[in-house]
């Protein structure tokens, strides 16, 4: 009589634990599996593409810091960074211009 009592309560535990499992986990694991997918890069293998961006942003409102505004600016930007900045600034022949006017 003890053990059938016992066996009864340990797979209701066991029962507990995969409907906890079910409700949680599950969940969970479906919401960080593309979490991790985004957070694969791919090497550089064999040939390099060694082609740079440059963006220049034209007649743009740039504030420098709180105090600092140019008004009309040139923003320029190589491979994600920021090359010149200010009123005068040549744009170089590569550059894809956007107006911000």
């Amino acid at each position: 009589m003890l053990k059938s009592i016992f066996k009864t309560n340990l797979n209701d535990t066991f029962v507990q634990i995969a409907i906890y499992m079910r409700k949680i986990f599950l969940p969970c694991l479906l919401i960080m599996l593309p979490l991790l997918g985004w957070a694969q890069t791919n090497p550089n293998i064999g040939i390099r593409d060694e082609k740079h961006t440059v963006f220049a942003f034209t007649n743009a409102t740039i504030h420098e810091s709180s105090t600092k505004v140019y008004s009309k600016a040139t923003l320029v930007i190589k491979d994600e960074k920021i090359i010149d900045c200010g009123e005068k600034v040549v744009i170089p022949k590569e550059a894809k211009v956007v107006d911000c006017s």
